[in-house]
């Protein structure tokens, strides 16, 4: 039944979005507030909710897999500005561990708190990974990895106007540096190119990071 339910509110979302594009009817977000609403009114264990939608989730890896057509489609274009994206998303990384740093220590965040927060710019289960060995705590990695995503997800056609980003591929790094997965099915909705990079973007930020948010937790620390 939950996986039903999921699958409505979003094909609702997408019908809604195409008549009247406001945030509200962005599919991600609508979607997500549905099933948030769903699972509290009819009384429903999270647990329970996750079990009856398992098959949902699994679909989610051949999904991201998929992204590999694409990946082979232009590999050619990749190869040649290989140097320039990896440069890009390292800096956008490091940028990203460096801002939250920079404001834990301005605000005098708790230390968990801090190493908690220091990976969000990645995808959930590598930030966990990131941020647990460094004493945070993964309920709210995961709860703040997931509401940037959403962010990304709804304002980032928005915010790539009002940047002036013009080519589909610096977009699309731009959108998988900064909102993963959620993110990048917002790109992927943009288009090929800019689906492609995000999803680049994504997995290789993912690896920077493991290495960034260790480096910059050891300087504040």
């Amino acid at each position: 039944m939950s996986s039903l339910v999921t699958i409505i509110l979003f094909v609702i979302a997408r019908k809604l979005h195409r008549v009247k594009p406001i945030i509200f009817f962005v599919p991600v977000f609508f979607s997500v507030v549905g099933c948030a609403l769903y699972v509290y009114f009819a009384d429903i264990h999270y647990d329970q909710y996750l079990v009856e939608n398992e098959l949902l989730t699994f679909i989610l890896g051949p999904a991201v897999v998929a992204l590999g057509v694409l990946l082979h489609k232009h590999i050619q274009t990749i190869k040649s500005n290989l140097i320039p994206l990896l440069l890009t998303i390292f800096m956008g990384s490091l940028l990203s561990v460096s801002l939250v740093a920079l404001t834990a220590t301005v605000l005098h965040f708790p230390t968990e708190l801090t190493a908690s927060l220091l990976p969000i710019g990645i995808t959930t289960p590598i930030a966990i990974e990131v941020a647990a060995p460094l004493g945070g705590d993964p309920s709210i990695t995961s709860v703040m990895v997931i509401m940037i995503g959403l962010l990304g997800n709804i304002m980032s056609p928005w915010w790539i106007k009002w940047f002036g980003i013009h080519k589909a591929a610096a977009a699309g790094i731009a959108i998988g540096t900064v909102s993963h997965g959620i993110g990048t099915a917002r790109a992927l909705q943009m288009g090929e190119t800019q689906g492609l990079y995000s999803g680049l973007a994504m997995c290789i930020n993912g690896v920077i990071t493991v290495f960034t948010a260790p480096m910059i937790w050891a300087l504040i620390h």
